[in-house]
């Protein structure tokens, strides 16, 4: 249930899936941490990012028109805000529009419209999901 990582590398991949799946999940601000009991229900996910490729867009409906949907990652940044969804959040916000609506929410402005200097970023993600069998 947390989601905690970074856009670029700071460390070795396997510090690096430590530090953060730990975050994840026992230091999300968002949620109280994972408790010993909640262990056998939950699934583990983890995506590895690939590098950002700017999006040049001027219009939200020209971002709308270059996100690939089911494959984008996306950051969104303007003054002190930025927020970002893997690829995955598709799964949840299947149309382009939800997807940035969602997002610019995310990152503290309003989720109609389009804020001014806003810049985009794209990248693609790895998603390693523990089997359920496995257990």
């Amino acid at each position: 249930r947390g989601c905690i990582g970074t856009l670029q590398a700071e460390r070795p991949l396997l510090a690096a899936v430590v530090f953060y799946a730990s975050a994840a999940a026992f230091s999300d601000p968002r949620f109280p941490p994972l408790s010993a009991k909640e262990l056998p229900l939950i699934t583990f996910s983890i995506t590895l990012l690939g590098p950002l490729t700017p999006l040049v867009a001027s219009t939200r409906q020209e971002l709308a028109s270059a996100l690939r949907p089911h494959q984008d990652g996306l950051v969104l940044q303007a003054g002190p805000h930025s927020a970002t969804f893997l690829p995955a959040v598709w799964r949840q916000l299947p149309t382009p529009e939800q997807f940035i609506s969602a997002l610019l929410r995310k990152g503290g402005w309003p989720s109609e419209g389009w804020p001014q200097g806003i810049q985009a970023w794209r990248y693609a993600g790895i998603e390693f999901t523990e089997s359920t069998t496995s257990r």
